[in-house]
């Protein structure tokens, strides 16, 4: 009997043991990062710079990447290599700017915005400064599509963000002319009719944080070379008057009439460039359709002359122009 009371209560010592153990037992924490959405942050950027932690903000725990689009008027940069980052905003920017960011878990990803409201942060100081030269020279070639150019303004100087630009004349084969930043930017008239393609634009430059300096005036001396060939999206191809003349072994080639009608580097759109012929003659193309020959027709037609190979062809813009060549046998 005193065994017996002795296994019972080795049982119920057994049972309150196990018992006690599920009264204690802890709840693992909850993974903030799978049940919430990422913060939206508004801050004030004071002097244009922000400090944030989005990592600490969202409570993340785990190990994650995080990544930034890039904000409109600022910068984005690591602090000391930790979870934290710095906004800085452009000298001169007044207002709200937002950032977008991105934090990502193996394949899940999450993200949300930081809106900074940026005060006191005015432009940095500027002093301009202007070469003694007053007018200076520039040249430029046309080349083929190029209808618009970028040319630099007066080496040497400096010129201040509030600085007033602008353009006071320019020559009459200029389409359009205007200035902004340190470039000067022109449209050439199209086609080009005029021989002398040269002249002057003039423009000033006005410190507008010292009213009593006067604004400073401009002149470009431009050019464009002569020597070259023009080309513009108007085609100048005029008719051959040498005649074709046909030989044994030698028929007409798209290559060679390409190079013929093509008056400025690989204008011509080689995948469109093609030959017909006049009634009295028959066209007859070799496998590769490169080369083809040309022979009289049969009959009193095919007897009378003239004969002529016509050509049609188109540049790369899309312009397409056609072209005769007499045939002589």
């Amino acid at each position: 009997m005193n065994q017996f009371k002795s296994i019972q209560f080795f049982l119920l010592l057994t049972l309150a043991s196990v018992f006690s153990c599920d009264k204690v037992r802890e709840n693992p924490e909850p993974d903030y990062f799978l049940v919430n959405d990422l913060k939206l942050i508004e801050m004030d950027a004071i002097g244009g710079l922000a400090e944030f932690d989005i990592i600490g903000a969202n409570n993340v725990k785990q190990e994650v990447s995080v990544s930034f689009l890039a904000p409109k008027h600022g910068v984005i940069l690591p602090v000391n290599g930790d979870s934290r980052f710095k906004y800085l905003a452009y000298k001169g920017f007044e207002g709200i700017d937002t950032v977008t960011y991105k934090i990502c878990r193996t394949d899940l990803c999450k993200q949300n915005q930081i809106r900074l409201n940026v005060i006191k942060n005015p432009p940095a100081p500027c002093f301009p400064v202007y070469s003694k030269e007053d007018v200076f020279a520039y040249r430029q070639n046309i080349q083929f599509k190029q209808l618009q150019y970028k040319l630099p303004l007066m080496a040497g100087d400096y010129y201040c963000p509030k600085n007033v630009l602008k353009i006071d004349s320019y020559p009459s084969w200029i389409k359009a002319c205007s200035i902004s930043g340190d470039s000067i930017y022109i449209e050439i008239v199209s086609p080009l009719v005029v021989s002398s393609l040269t002249g002057t634009i003039v423009y000033s430059s006005c410190d507008t944080t010292n009213p009593s300096i006067a604004c400073k005036t401009r002149t470009v001396n431009i050019g464009l070379d002569t020597n070259q060939t023009y080309c513009n999206q108007i085609f100048m191809v005029n008719d051959r008057q040498t005649p074709f003349v046909p030989r044994i072994h030698k028929s007409p080639r798209r290559d060679n009439f390409i190079d013929l009608v093509d008056a400025c580097t690989n204008t011509i759109d080689r995948r469109f460039f093609d030959f017909y012929v006049s009634p009295n003659l028959f066209i007859s193309w070799t496998h590769d359709e490169n080369s083809c020959s040309l022979k009289k027709k049969a009959g009193q037609a095919g007897t009378i002359g003239p004969y002529f190979l016509y050509y049609i062809f188109r540049n790369k813009v899309g312009i397409k122009d056609t072209g005769t060549v007499e045939v002589k046998f």
